[in-house]
């Protein structure tokens, strides 16, 4: 294996971080969400946030995002809410897109949203 600090993967930004960010909020956009009238993004942070703007310019309407940060918690973010998981229940049957960067936290939501009866694949996704 040849890693040159020159190759296509390195330089082109095609191949950036928000590139493949865009990238799942364009298949998650034309896909899954394509009927879905809102839905709620768990994670509000630097990483949460982009992925939101990149689904809104996918035209898909934001109704939340969904933190555990007390400060985070009652504020806009895109012009939206910022909620906790408690909150869930007021958006029912909205589809959940969890973005969250932090070590370990895809299997702490996946366990929160599947006690509240969300279903992987069909209630909730799963972008990092």
């Amino acid at each position: 294996w040849r890693d040159y600090p020159n190759r296509t993967s390195r330089r082109d930004p095609r191949y950036s971080p928000d590139a493949f960010l865009r990238c799942r909020a364009h298949f998650l956009a034309s896909g899954p969400l394509a009927k879905a009238e809102q839905i709620i993004v768990w994670g509000a942070g630097k990483v949460g946030g982009k992925f939101g703007r990149f689904l809104q310019d996918e035209g898909v309407s934001l109704a939340a995002f969904v933190d555990i940060d007390p400060k985070t918690i009652g504020n806009l973010r895109l012009g939206v809410p910022v909620i906790g998981p408690d909150d869930l229940s007021l958006y029912p049957g909205c589809p959940v897109v969890s973005c969250v960067g932090s070590r370990g936290a895809r299997p702490l939501i996946r366990e929160q949203l599947s006690q509240r009866g969300y279903r992987e694949a069909f209630d909730y996704w799963c972008v990092l």
